[in-house]
């Protein structure tokens, strides 16, 4: 609606300068990526109560709380999601040996897995122990086949974003320009991802029960 789209642009302007002020400094562009993500679990939580209006952005009173705690949430659940399979990679390139792709890929594909249902246990609770496999296990074996469907659809919408970047860029050789619309469409699609998982636990909240939590 008028209002999501407003946001939308207003937030790729945002965003756009927070990157390309992030090349300079980088502890302004780790802070950029926490409120981006502050922005994304209030994206989930309005989605898990059927709220149609895009929520407006974060307010920064506290920047630590506000932006350095979203920004550790975040790498907090990349890394146990996905830290197995960078593991077994590291130690067979630290040991010099050869790399097992049947365990690899195995490790990889939990990974995938597990990351939409942690990336919605912590934007629900905004909490750290959100990740831990006794809620997130349970949590996927309750939906079975509807979150294989939802996790695929997330994951093309992550797919979609780094294509159409890359297809953007090199057919608009426009300065600038490119950079506003592959950040517009980057947001809108990251925007998505949010809806998805927050609609996905507004329709199964009662099976997930983490209300219990």
């Amino acid at each position: 609606n008028k209002n999501g789209t407003i946001l939308l642009v207003l937030g790729t302007i945002v965003f756009v300068a927070l990157d390309f002020a992030g090349g300079f400094w980088f502890k302004l562009r780790l802070l950029g990526i926490g409120y981006l993500f502050a922005y994304m679990q209030r994206i989930v939580q309005s989605s898990a109560l059927a709220e149609d209006e895009m929520p407006g952005f974060p307010e920064i009173s506290e920047w630590q709380r506000e932006l350095v705690r979203p920004f550790l949430l975040l790498s907090w659940t990349f890394v146990v999601s996905f830290g197995p399979a960078f593991g077994f990679m590291i130690f067979h390139t630290i040991a010099d040996t050869e790399m097992r792709l049947p365990v690899l890929f195995p490790l990889f594909a939990l990974g995938f897995l597990y990351f939409p249902m942690a990336l919605l246990a912590v934007s629900m609770s905004n909490s750290f122990l959100a990740v831990n496999p006794l809620i997130v296990l349970p949590s996927i074996t309750r939906l079975n086949l509807e979150y294989v469907g939802a996790t695929l659809v997330f994951f093309g919408l992550v797919l979609a974003r780094y294509v159409t970047e890359s297809l953007i860029s090199a057919v608009l050789p426009i300065p600038i320009l490119p950079t506003l619309v592959s950040g517009f469409l980057a947001l809108y699609l990251l925007s998505c991802e949010m809806r998805l998982l927050g609609l996905m636990y507004y329709a199964n909240k009662r099976k997930l029960g983490w209300h219990q939590h």
